[in-house]
């Protein structure tokens, strides 16, 4: 069995005995990918950050969180890819009092059939923000009805670890 414990570098979630989200710090989070095992990973996944709350085009749609991948992945020769795209521009989750649940999330999001060769078998959902998780179940919905065979991790980039009530078994 594993322990819950926060390390210095990442703070696993388990669901049974495997992780399914690890939540970074920023700074740590290039050095944590680029050790041993993570890395191995990393060489094998494809890294799927999720969609900004504005679509590509509206004149506010914000691609951080494409770019921090890349960027933090530098050297390292990592499949990243927008294999989710979203409809239309939806307000931003943290603004607003009434959040979207995951199956309206999972509406407005769709495969870019045009990046799903090669047929990804790992796939690790990358955000910078974990709350409520509507957004990574949203994702996960999309992607497995895509790609069902492909084992689904989240990571996520914490500026910050806000206070949660979530139960992170839920998300699974």
């Amino acid at each position: 069995m594993h322990s819950n414990k926060a390390s210095p570098i990442a703070s696993p979630v388990y669901v049974g005995d495997t992780v399914s989200i690890l939540v970074f710090p920023f700074f740590s989070l290039r050095r944590a990918l680029a050790i041993g095992d993570n890395l191995k990973w990393l060489k094998t996944a494809t890294l799927v950050p999720v969609p900004p709350s504005k679509a590509k085009d509206d004149p506010l749609y914000d691609d951080r969180m494409r770019r921090v991948p890349q960027v933090l992945g530098r050297d390292l020769d990592l499949d990243i890819r927008e294999l989710v795209l979203q409809r239309t521009s939806m307000g931003p989750s943290h603004e607003s009092e009434a959040r979207p649940t995951p199956e309206q999330v999972a509406e407005n999001y769709y495969i870019d059939e045009e990046r799903t060769d090669p047929e990804p078998r790992q796939i690790g959902i990358f955000d910078d923000l974990l709350t409520a998780g509507c957004h990574f179940r949203a994702m996960k919905t999309v992607l497995l009805e895509r790609f069902p065979e492909a084992a689904i991790v989240g990571v996520f980039l914490a500026r910050r670890v806000p206070e949660t009530t979530t139960d992170f078994d839920e998300l699974f």
